[in-house]
């Protein structure tokens, strides 16, 4: 009887290796084309270029009221700051850009951090940045596709008429960084 039951279970347990090892087959197999679909679509949506011209916006906030962005009404440029709650380059982006918002000319430039996928994370922007940080998300996936903006880190300078003027997508190396410093603080 004994030897009946060492021959079920070592029976079931081979039947259980089978149906386990297809299953990571088959998930090995999914992630093989979804990564292929990521790149594909990387070459499909349309990227954000210098002398783009950014339409207006109206969104909400992080405290859920409205704000408006607009072009060719006030004299500052738009300096935006694009990142997502899941991004480890954004998390450490957060020290550069919270230290590039707090020496910035706020007479000459208005920043605004634009999140991708998540409002609920406005406590951690006040903490990161303090409450003078104004953020956004967008309001649908159109909007989004009118600014070509689906990935981040992303540093973006937009002019008063919305022409994009400068981007940085990415982590910042030091020469980025310098360079966006120049531009920020320098004209």
């Amino acid at each position: 009887m004994e030897e009946k039951n060492k021959k079920f279970y070592f029976n079931l347990l081979l039947v259980f290796s089978v149906i386990t090892s297809i299953l990571v087959l088959l998930l090995v197999m999914q992630n093989k084309k979804l990564k292929e679909q990521i790149i594909n679509s990387s070459k499909v949506l349309p990227n954000l270029q210098v002398n783009d011209i950014l339409p207006p916006l109206e969104t909400k906030n992080l405290n859920d009221e409205w704000t408006q962005i607009s072009y060719g009404i006030s004299q500052k440029k738009k300096v935006f700051i694009v990142f997502s709650n899941n991004c480890d380059l954004c998390t450490k982006m957060i020290p550069i850009w919270k230290e590039l918002n707090s020496k910035i000319d706020k007479d000459k430039y208005r920043v605004i951090g634009i999140l991708l996928n998540d409002q609920k994370i406005s406590e951690r922007i006040e903490k990161d940045f303090g409450s003078n940080f104004e953020a956004i998300t967008f309001p649908s996936l159109q909007t989004q596709m009118h600014y070509k903006i689906f990935f981040s880190p992303m540093t973006i300078i937009v002019d008063n008429s919305g022409n994009v003027e400068k981007i940085w997508l990415g982590e910042l190396d030091d020469k980025s960084y310098e360079e966006l410093k120049q531009v920020l603080m320098y004209n």
